[in-house]
């Protein structure tokens, strides 16, 4: 019998916990943390070691997960790749789309797995608008609107999410979910037009046009009261509509799932689990990732300029 996967995960915030709380309801071992300073309160929750350096995880793991800023991301997954361990990897999978490509790259020669966490795609109202439009509900798609707002995420200290040059502001950490729907359900994207409303960190509006005659409308920012998250979907078809609009709670900086049918965090796991130990394919791959970093650094260039910029 195959002995279940060995996780380690880099980054012990929010999201951190988010991933340890899901692969222990897979078979996956955690197997240790990656934290600055060689301890953190997650490692004595979940009962697995604290390490200071990716170094010093790796002989224990099979699968590093990373969940660190996003500038980190390449020096990390070459790592992880040089030492054969797969690699999940937090989105926005990098903080250029060269350092996407190097990722992608590195891990194809070492023959191991790079998945990226968009998550969206498990989220029960937006897979079931994938499905339906795929079985044709209603009928061919024609625009997509979209809307995602939350708050400036928080730290006691060192905010990296605050410096643009690193986290590129809520168009590529926060925005991202939707260019990647976007992309999922309309194909390739071939023109990114955006504008700030107030400064260019705080709230966009920013429009897709997509190769097939598309449109998608998608406004999001960090400008609500902190603890609030609020989205919103609308897929128009030649033959009908589908909507969701919901209002939530964020536990940290985690919005809580509104729809209780399913936690998409754990389906992506599962699903992510599924994929490293020989079985399908998951629904979201290193190069979705590569494409909506594209579109979102399109976006910020774009409210910049205030031109459209060409994919």
């Amino acid at each position: 019998m195959t002995p279940p996967l060995r996780i380690g995960i880099i980054g012990t915030g929010s999201m951190g916990r988010t991933h340890a709380e899901c692969w222990r309801q897979t078979p996956a071992t955690l197997a240790g943390f990656v934290s600055r300073s060689g301890a953190s309160p997650l490692a004595d929750e979940f009962g697995a070691p604290a390490f200071p350096r990716l170094e010093d995880l790796l002989p224990h793991v099979d699968v590093v997960d990373i969940c660190s800023p996003t500038h980190l991301h390449l020096a990390q997954t070459r790592a992880a790749a040089a030492a054969g361990k797969h690699v999940v990897c937090e989105k926005p999978l990098a903080r250029s789309v060269a350092d996407a490509d190097a990722m992608r790259d590195t891990c194809a020669a070492a023959g191991v797995q790079l998945l990226v966490a968009h998550v969206l795609r498990y989220f029960p109202d937006y897979s079931d608008a994938h499905d339906r439009l795929a079985r044709g509900e209603i009928g061919a798609l024609r625009e997509i609107n979209a809307m995602r707002a939350g708050y400036l995420p928080s730290k006691a200290s060192d905010n990296w999410f605050t410096d643009m040059a690193i986290s590129g502001g809520p168009m590529l950490d926060l925005m991202i979910h939707d260019f990647d729907f976007a992309r999922w359900m309309g194909g390739a994207v071939v023109e990114v037009s955006a504008r700030a409303s107030g400064t260019i960190d705080d709230h966009a509006f920013v429009t897709l046009k997509h190769a097939n005659g598309v449109v998608s409308n998608i406004e999001g920012g960090w400008h609500l009261p902190p603890g609030n998250f609020r989205t919103r979907l609308e897929v128009i078809g030649s033959a009908g509509a589908i909507r969701a609009d919901y209002e939530q709670r964020a536990s940290g900086d985690v919005p809580r799932v509104a729809d209780s049918r399913a936690n998409p965090y754990l389906l992506q796991a599962r699903e992510f689990y599924a994929a490293l130990t020989g079985g399908p394919a998951p629904r979201v791959g290193a190069q979705d990732g590569i494409e909506a970093l594209r579109i979102a650094l399109a976006a910020i260039e774009s409210a910049h300029t205030g031109k459209p910029v060409g994919l």
